[in-house]
């Protein structure tokens, strides 16, 4: 059994537009692939989704999040702020190894939920 989710963009080891993010029963990532057509089975989610270590926990990213937010790079910016060295340090994926989803409806960071392995909202 796979789970797959797609956004206009998601977050895994680096950025893509409009892509969907598979994951297998052991919540690790089979495959990351463009969304060209609706496929059954997927749910599809506004804005961004961002895929982590499993041991980054909601607060954890919303506590980096507000740490390590560039100066000078606009509240607006998270695909700009995921772009980041930093950001790519403390979100990088082994392969193989199981993944935490985070979900940003607008594209500020300012309200993120989890999606997986369970959903949480919170807020900055």
């Amino acid at each position: 059994m796979y789970l797959r989710f797609a956004a206009h963009f998601i977050y895994y080891n680096g950025l893509f537009r409009m892509h969907c993010l598979e994951l297998d029963a052991e919540g690790c990532v089979r495959s990351v692939f463009p969304l060209h057509e609706e496929i059954a089975g997927t749910s599809f989610y506004n804005g961004i989704i961002v895929a982590a270590p499993v041991t980054v926990t909601l607060p954890d990213l919303l506590r980096y999040i507000r740490e390590e937010w560039p100066a000078g790079l606009p509240v607006s910016g998270l695909t700009g702020w995921l772009g980041t060295a930093q950001a790519a340090a403390f979100l990088q994926v082994p392969p193989g190894e199981p993944v935490a989803l985070f979900q940003a409806p607008r594209f500020t960071g300012d309200s993120l939920l989890c999606l997986y392995p369970e959903k949480h909202p919170l807020s900055l």
